[in-house]
């Protein structure tokens, strides 16, 4: 990946801004049962996610109430001074897809971030922003 700052203002870390990455996430289900996935992308607005073959969702959460349903995302994010900043996002599903190889795919929007996590993120996007 790229260290690179950004040159342009800073509307370029809206939603659409997304920069690739391989980090471990966590979403919290019900009873208890954690989901743990890979973050494939992260943007200020959004983040997809990809879970491993055999982590089905549906027994949780029926296929037909996934989109739309809020949720918990956390994750660690690498930042300048060699350590990791915990991040917890309150997220709703946008989309969610089962991909051919038995993995599930799942896009959301970023909806609730506190101030602290939401610096963290812009930091790391900016240091990472591709050419």
């Amino acid at each position: 990946m790229n260290q690179k700052a950004l040159s342009a203002e800073p509307q370029d870390l809206d939603r659409g801004a997304r920069v690739q990455v391989e980090l471990a996430a966590e979403l919290p289900g019900l009873n208890g049962y954690i989901f743990t996935s890979k973050v494939l992308d992260i943007s200020r607005g959004g983040i997809c996610l990809i879970f491993d073959r055999g982590a089905d969702l549906r027994i949780i959460w029926p296929r037909d109430t996934i989109p739309g349903r809020t949720v918990d995302v956390l994750f660690e994010l690498p930042t300048p001074e060699a350590s990791t900043r915990r991040i917890e996002a309150r997220c709703r599903v946008v989309w969610g897809e089962p991909l051919t190889t038995g993995s599930y795919r799942m896009g959301l929007e970023i909806v609730d971030l506190d101030r602290a996590a939401a610096e963290t993120l812009d930091n790391y996007l900016r240091d990472h922003w591709p050419d």
